[in-house]
């Protein structure tokens, strides 16, 4: 952790943290490359620990507006802040607070099935205790009652039925129990997947965590979005955006002129406000707001977008040279975007337009390859090709 302090530190003095065998001036300008590839190995490291420390010892049964009794810390949101700690102080507890509404929007609706679950051994780290459990293969398989990353709840009841099939009656009046956060799934040759759980030390079913202990488990919530906002608060100091986001500065319109607007009225065959929006967003290094009433064409204009920032040689700055004989790179190979949305269906519409064909720079139709990511059961079946899942299995098909 210091090394990974000093490393930021140098970066912002325009340094890389070196070995004592480097020696290198304050007054040498860093690497570009370098300095990105450090800010985001420092984005992809934030420790998940203190999120797990919260979430994992609070408790199942318990309703209400709050996890903790008494324990309100909340601050006014401010317009600004003055460093990256004031803002993650006062965002911390409210994401906390988004993860407990969901557990207890989750208990509300109940359509989780619950079942049986096997314990075989489990080892202490430095906060929680690593928990080593099986379960029949199909709970995994077919009837995915559990998956990687999810929440889900080990609960002791007075007595568990025969067989293997469990309802929520089963588990109304729980003698005991603890939220574990699923670490890993393996289906082994035999009938069953081994689960390794994550659980609070403080957990109230330690004497239940030994082997040859059955369980009721049933999953709670999906702690991937959690962990995705967690880890972009507490990386926030090393993002590129980061002062633009803490000053909430907006930045300068890109000045445009008649020429670029009517280009790209002509190059995607949309109106002046449309336009203006394609080329202001492409030239423009911070955020970019485009808003407008349904049916104004605001998809249009996104798609727009992504095929000129996936194909527009200028705003490399600069075109390779290619020696005679040698093939020219696709631009559009190299060029990545990240498309995000607030719903599945809203994502796979955006898929759907992109497998259709978008226009690129010139105004040429062309078909960017599209990998979707997210949970596979919430993906429709109509784009369900470009999920990374099937996409893998047709390489290994082919080969």
């Amino acid at each position: 952790m210091k090394k990974t302090k000093n490393a930021f530190r140098s970066l912002q003095h325009g340094r890389i943290h070196q070995s004592r065998n480097a020696v290198i001036t304050k007054k040498n300008p860093v690497n570009a490359k370098k300095k990105a590839e450090e800010l985001m190995r420092l984005r992809l490291s934030v420790d998940m620990n203190p999120l797990y420390r919260n979430v994992l010892t609070w408790s199942y049964t318990k309703t209400g507006d709050f996890p903790v009794d008494g324990d309100r810390k909340f601050s006014t949101v401010g317009n600004t802040f003055s460093s990256a700690a004031e803002y993650q102080a006062t965002f911390e507890p409210l994401l906390l607070l988004e993860c407990w509404q969901g557990i207890q929007r989750a208990k509300q609706i109940g359509e989780n099935t619950p079942f049986k679950i096997s314990i075989g051994s489990r080892a202490a780290t430095d906060s929680f205790f690593d928990v080593y459990a099986s379960v029949k293969k199909e709970i995994v398989n077919e009837m995915r009652l559990v998956n990687d990353n999810d929440l889900v709840a080990l609960i002791l009841t007075a007595t568990l039925p025969d067989g293997d099939k469990l309802t929520q009656r089963h588990i109304q009046n729980p003698k005991a129990s603890c939220f574990a956060k699923v670490r890993e799934i393996k289906t082994n040759a035999g009938g069953f997947a081994d689960i390794t759980l994550r659980v609070a030390t403080s957990t109230p079913l330690i004497s239940c965590l030994s082997p040859g202990c059955v369980l009721a488990c049933i999953r709670v919530s999906q702690m991937t979005t959690i962990e995705r906002e967690y880890s972009s608060l507490k990386g926030l100091q090393y993002y590129d955006l980061f002062e633009n986001i803490i000053s909430a500065h907006p930045t300068p319109p890109e000045t445009l002129d008649h020429t670029r607007v009517e280009e790209m009225k002509r190059l995607y065959d949309v109106n002046s406000s449309q336009a203006t929006a394609i080329a202001g967003t492409v030239h423009n290094k911070g955020f970019s707001l485009i808003q407008g009433p349904p049916g104004t064409g605001k998809t249009k204009t996104i798609l727009g977008i992504i095929g000129y920032v996936l194909t527009n040689v200028s705003l490399d700055g600069a075109q390779p040279i290619v020696q005679p004989g040698q093939k020219t790179a696709s631009t559009e190979s190299k060029r990545k975007i990240l498309i995000c949305a607030p719903s599945n269906a809203a994502v796979d519409e955006l898929v759907l337009r992109l497998m259709g064909g978008i226009k690129d720079s010139k105004g040429q139709i062309f078909k960017p390859r599209v990998v979707r990511l997210g949970r596979s059961d919430a993906i429709n079946a109509q784009v369900k090709k470009t999920t990374l899942e099937e996409l893998v299995d047709a390489k290994i098909t082919i080969r």
